[in-house]
């Protein structure tokens, strides 16, 4: 069947024959010639004890490779998948980013928190949980600056899908100055003095609280329509105003914006 073969003749079938093999072939030792030359490039970046690494990594138990939020408590059950190499994990940037932010907040428990400023003044924003409850405000009503809050009296309202939701305000104080739609605070405030923040959560207790509160959050959207407040990773959806049923969001916001 080859040209070097005795009594080889060429017909249309031998012609088709040969094509298909040196085709093989040539597939064959291009990969071979591949493998060879990362195999190369990675032996000379001294990647080998990396590769090693990765192979025995794969054949841990699951319960070998616990992702380190789980033991926090922040992810529950979460196995890592890079070989320990939180350098490359997105999560866990975005929860070391998150736990700077919470070191340097209050939170009060209807899920706004207070940044204190050097100037004596104070920051009062919406939480996580809150902004991902909400999404983006059809529209928000913010006090006049002059306006005078007292602590779980109201503070601001956000408009979504028709329903109206009143905001806690976390301190007593006299509102300075406002900025709606923002990412960040939505009322700088002058706090009354003696400042009191015996009332609100600071430090390692807001990280029981918070994993406390998404869990309650999970666990309601489940009961009443049995879908997920969690995106894969463990991290809260984005604007569950459109991902659960309107009577059921409605109902778990009220909840947890302390307004039930």
């Amino acid at each position: 069947m080859l040209p070097w073969v005795y009594g080889f003749e060429w017909t249309p079938t031998h012609v088709i024959f040969i094509g298909v093999f040196f085709a093989v072939a040539s597939v064959v030792i291009a990969t071979v010639a591949t493998a060879l030359l990362r195999s190369t490039r990675d032996l000379s970046k001294h990647r080998s004890e990396d590769i090693q690494w990765h192979s025995d990594f794969e054949e841990l138990l699951p319960t070998d490779r616990s992702c380190r939020h789980h033991f926090t408590g922040e992810l529950k059950d979460r196995v890592c998948e890079l070989g320990f190499d939180c350098r490359k994990c997105a999560t866990h940037s975005h929860l070391v980013e998150q736990n700077v932010g919470i070191l340097n907040r209050y939170y009060h428990r209807g899920h706004t928190w207070v940044r204190l400023l050097e100037d004596g003044t104070a920051q009062v924003g919406l939480d996580e949980i809150g902004r991902c409850l909400i999404g983006v405000p059809d529209s928000i009503e913010l006090p006049e600056p002059g306006c005078k809050l007292k602590a779980n009296g109201p503070a601001w309202s956000m408009k979504r899908n028709g329903r109206e939701f009143q905001v806690r305000a976390p301190l007593d104080g006299e509102v300075i100055e406002t900025q709606a739609g923002a990412k960040d605070w939505v009322l700088r405030i002058r706090p009354r003095q003696p400042l009191d923040t015996r009332h609100l959560l600071r430090g390692g207790e807001v990280h029981a609280w918070y994993r406390s509160e998404t869990d309650r959050l999970q666990i309601m959207a489940s009961e009443l329509s049995g879908a997920p407040a969690l995106a894969d990773g463990g991290q809260l959806m984005d604007d569950l105003s459109t991902q659960l049923p309107p009577s059921d969001w409605e109902q778990i916001c009220s909840r947890m914006f302390l307004t039930d």
